[in-house]
């Protein structure tokens, strides 16, 4: 800190100097060409003058802030400024000057003829102006030496003052590889001219002609007031491009948090993923001063949902997993957003265990008391799960039985279970299990005063297990990055989006409800890696292949849709659905079966297609063919 201050002190006093000697070698220069004899010494008294005239304007420009401005962002605002005042200063210490004449003390003393003062005033403003670029050419000079070896040729969308921002940056950036050969914009007015030398060009639709045109291998998006409909639509222009794309935050993105420098952009902005609209203040009122139970508390959901808790300040957060590193992570990360919300009086509890584990269960339930449970805490990789059968029937279907029990025997207000858009279609174990689940919340909530829920989505985009860390490990290692079929298709939700929907879910719940979240468009797992790929820099089945493997037992090319919106009821959040085939089901029966199922040491298959056909049977779907 100490240093810092050191080098501010000294940078103004050079600013400082600087100014001096410009200064001082405008007047003498306007002195010598009023004064014929200047240095002769028959008129030192003009130096009196000069010294008075230094010293003033110094004065001056430090009483206006002038040593205050930036000099590495100085631009055209504080130049106009700064010229004002030098140009202001001059003009009162002239009109002194001549006023100095019609006294006895100094009427013998010379002054400047009005032409010399205009010449001289007008020289200084400007000089004093060019001090302050001095640092900004030199920088620039230094960048464009150390980048013009192969600098990475970039397009800016838009040419406005976020796209000003951009040029600079990479012209006086010594870090910036880029150089911006082309601006697109929209607006007629600007198409066709050139802005800091680079050409404009337009319409914006036509970008990834611009790309092939002038060889571009990034884009950045440069238009601060951008809905998210046109940055994704933008998006969309883009995706037939080879090239890496980043952006300046969106002025609803512009907090203490966010700085306006070019970041990169998010997968989830690539797949148009746009926002979700919840009622933050219900929300908020529910979760206040409540305790509530979160299982699945060290994976991705778990955790997004636990902060998300935090920040509404609830009397307490209990944690559950069996994941013992995830969940010490989120219990620190917990504390920290209680910290920054002052809400270090919550109670933090966690607990390492499988929801499998009745006794442990009933133990938390019993003594902790929760108001609500978010239960997240199953298996969802469908491959996995196919080879660990048991598992998954242990811990997706008997654990979220003794869970739902749990919460229904101790009078919890409400239990939302996360499920899954798999269940619609069931025909493998970890679909079974998750319906099965959706059976047990049924059931509870048909038997007691406790309300349940479910709420269904597809896959979270970078979540734990998800494609995204893979791929971005195997982009890493060089590739190539593996896709199971060229065809196949999943549906996304964000981490963001689907944590906010299930708080708004548990505000709608009132008990034996299915939600089903509105996921959009199904998207190619290929598009995801080849757009993965061009992110990090290079050019897919170029640089870096794309392996397609062949999809793995349990697995879809694709997913059924998510929902059919003409038979499902339409909720205040127009992502949130509500299914209408609700009833109660005999789980207990289904709770026998599978424990028989998981003890009778048959083939992991058998036991596969055993448990799909005991939910089958339940649900009073046809059985599928052995």
């Amino acid at each position: 800190m100490k240093n810092q201050k050191n080098r501010k002190l000294l940078r103004t006093l050079a600013i400082i100097l600087g100014d001096i000697l410009v200064i001082s070698s405008v007047y003498l220069l306007s002195a010598y060409a009023t004064f014929d004899l200047l240095f002769n010494g028959e008129y030192w008294p003009i130096f009196y003058y000069g010294l008075i005239w230094v010293l003033s304007t110094i004065g001056v420009y430090a009483l206006f802030g002038v040593y205050r401005m930036q000099t590495d962002n100085f631009g055209l605002f504080e130049s106009i400024k700064l010229m004002a005042i030098t140009a202001g200063c001059s003009l009162v210490l002239y009109i002194i000057m001549i006023s100095l004449q019609f006294t006895s003390v100094f009427s013998n003393f010379p002054y400047l003829n009005w032409k010399s003062f205009v010449l001289g005033a007008t020289v200084e403003a400007f000089l004093v102006v060019i001090l302050r670029f001095v640092k900004r050419v030199y920088l620039a000079i230094r960048a464009r030496r150390k980048n013009k070896e192969n600098p990475i040729r970039a397009l800016v969308i838009g040419a406005g003052g976020a796209a000003k921002i951009v040029i600079d940056d990479s012209r006086s950036n010594p870090e910036s590889k880029i150089k911006v050969v082309l601006f697109v914009d929209d607006d007629p007015n600007k198409i066709g001219n050139t802005m800091s030398g680079v050409r404009i060009l337009g319409p914006i639709s036509s970008v990834a002609q611009y790309v092939q045109m002038y060889k571009i291998e990034e884009v950045i998006i440069a238009i601060a007031s951008l809905s998210d409909d046109r940055l994704h639509q933008i998006f969309a222009y883009l995706r037939p491009c080879d090239v890496r794309i980043r952006r300046l935050p969106l002025l609803s993105e512009m907090d203490k948090v966010h700085e306006m420098k070019v970041m990169d952009v998010d997968y989830d902005d690539l797949l148009g993923r746009g926002g979700v609209s919840v009622d933050q203040v219900a929300i908020g009122s529910l979760l206040k001063g409540k305790t509530i139970l979160i299982t699945g508390a060290g994976g991705s959901i778990g955790g997004a949902l636990a902060v998300a808790v935090a920040e509404c300040h609830p009397k307490a957060i209990l944690l559950y997993d069996f994941y013992e590193s995830g969940l010490f992570d989120i219990q620190e990360k917990v504390k920290r957003v209680l910290a920054k919300y002052d809400s270090e009086s919550t109670f933090v509890r966690p607990f390492v265990g499988t929801t499998s584990n009745k006794w442990v269960i009933e133990a938390i339930f019993a003594k902790y008391k929760p108001d609500i449970v978010y239960h997240a805490g199953s298996y969802k990789q469908v491959p996995l799960m196919e080879d660990n059968p048991i598992e998954a029937i242990r811990q997706n279907a008997l654990g979220t039985y003794a869970i739902t029990k749990a919460a229904a025997d101790n009078g919890v207000s409400k239990f939302i279970y996360l499920s899954s858009n798999k269940v619609l279609d069931i025909h493998n174990i970890m679909s079974a299990t998750k319906r099965f689940g959706e059976m047990c919340c049924e059931h509870f909530g048909t038997i007691s005063k406790t309300t349940f829920a479910s709420i269904r989505f597809g896959n979270v985009l970078a979540s734990s297990g998800s494609v995204v860390p893979l791929f971005a490990k195997q982009i890493k290692d060089g590739g190539p990055v593996t896709v199971t079929s060229k065809d196949a298709s999943r549906y996304f939700v964000t981490l963001e989006e689907i944590t906010q929907l299930i708080l708004q879910s548990s505000v709608y719940a009132k008990g034996n409800q299915i939600y089903d979240v509105d996921m959009g468009q199904p998207v190619k797992i290929v598009f995801v890696a080849e757009q993965m790929i061009r992110q990090a820099g290079y050019i897919p089945y170029k640089d870096i292949d794309i392996k397609i493997t062949g999809l793995r037992h349990g697995e879809n090319g694709s997913e059924p849709p998510s929902f059919d919106r003409k038979k499902q009821i339409a909720t205040e959040n127009k992502r949130l659905f509500l299914d209408p085939n609700n009833r109660d089901y005999n789980v207990d029966a289904g709770v026998q079966a599978l424990t028989e199922l998981i003890q009778s040491a048959k083939p992991h298959m058998e036991i596969v297609q055993g448990a799909e056909d005991v939910v089958l049977a339940m649900d009073k779907r046809p059985l599928k063919e052995n």
